[in-house]
């Protein structure tokens, strides 16, 4: 019996221009997606955030860190890719998302139609840009223990989330962030400053609340069609609503538990629908030796290993995929 299959959606910071530039050029059915999701968000933005995306004039590692275009383009790739490889025959048994990456599974699970949770993604980063102090977000690759035992991290700045048990992300202002980034660096810790300009997961982003529960206020949820996994609580996603999807902009984003959780019941198969890659790589590190599950990413930071895309495919067409 194969094992179960969780489909991984990222959140800020994973984003690039040209994002999944070799699965849009051979795969007919993400492009149909694509142009699906980029005519609701037109809609919205009065502008294409497809040919933002792949615009010839942009180098892939340009600033992409508007949120009015970042959020949507992120979700748009993810669950266009979802949508994909679903109407190709691989079905997740799972779907685990974190941060942004939660609404890209709300969507694919049918708790909320495609068209309101892009919508409601566009709304949420103007209600962010306008009401959210500058910010930044740091990842720093080192034990998270050390957040209480550096004042210019627990002093300054917001535990945002640990991923596994290197690497953990802070959030404050930028020139708290600066500041944090300048002295870890000073002593040989490496860190990256993410390409948001808002520290998210954090109190910084409180007076948004009051607008992103208006925002919500009316909506209906579905129960899920296909079981989620909240990286917020560490713990299966059993209702959604307003507080809840506040809670997944403001709180620590729990990675780490979540993938433990999931180890702690069976193997499984982790496939990073995210354009960077970093969420399978998050799994690999969060994986005990004697585990037999595994984590692939069909996104990398120099573009898409097509290779994967195929062997997913095959996977899906032996049945062992399903």
């Amino acid at each position: 019996m194969s094992p179960p299959i969780v489909f991984m959606f990222s959140g800020q910071g994973s984003q690039s221009y040209h994002m999944m530039d070799e699965v849009f050029d051979a795969e007919p059915g993400f492009q149909h997606w694509m142009h699906q999701l980029d005519e609701i968000a037109e809609e919205r933005l009065e502008m294409s955030i497809l040919e933002m995306i792949y615009d010839p004039a942009r180098k892939r590692y340009d600033p992409f860190d508007r949120l009015l275009y970042s959020h949507p383009a992120l979700f748009m790739v993810q669950y266009a890719l979802g949508r994909t490889l679903m109407d190709q025959g691989v079905k997740p048994d799972l779907l685990l998302g974190a941060s942004l990456g939660e609404w890209v599974a709300l969507a694919l699970a049918e708790v909320l139609s495609v068209e309101d949770a892009l919508a409601l993604v566009i709304e949420q980063a103007r209600i962010f840009e306008n009401l959210a102090p500058g910010g930044g977000m740091l990842a720093i690759l080192d034990d998270p223990g050390i957040f209480h035992r550096r004042p210019e991290l627990s002093g300054a700045c917001e535990m945002a989330g640990i991923n596994f048990d290197r690497h953990f992300i802070v959030s404050g202002l930028i020139e708290e962030i600066m500041a944090a980034d300048k002295a870890l660096a000073k002593d040989g810790i490496s860190c990256q400053p993410l390409p948001v300009r808002h520290g998210f997961h954090a109190p910084l982003i409180a007076a948004c609340e009051p607008a992103f529960r208006h925002m919500l206020a009316g909506q209906r949820f579905a129960e899920p069609k296909i079981p989620i996994m909240s990286s917020t609580l560490a713990a299966p996603l059993i209702q959604v609503n307003a507080s809840y999807l506040w809670s997944v902009a403001r709180q620590p984003i729990r990675f780490r538990d979540s993938v433990l959780a999931l180890e702690t019941q069976q193997d499984s198969l982790f496939m990073d629908l995210g354009p960077s890659g970093t969420v399978a790589t998050f799994v690999k590190y969060n994986l005990k030796p004697s585990t037999g599950s595994r984590s692939l990413s069909i996104g990398t930071p120099f573009g898409c290993d097509m290779d994967v895309l195929k062997a997913i495919k095959r996977l899906s067409l032996s049945g062992e995929a399903q």
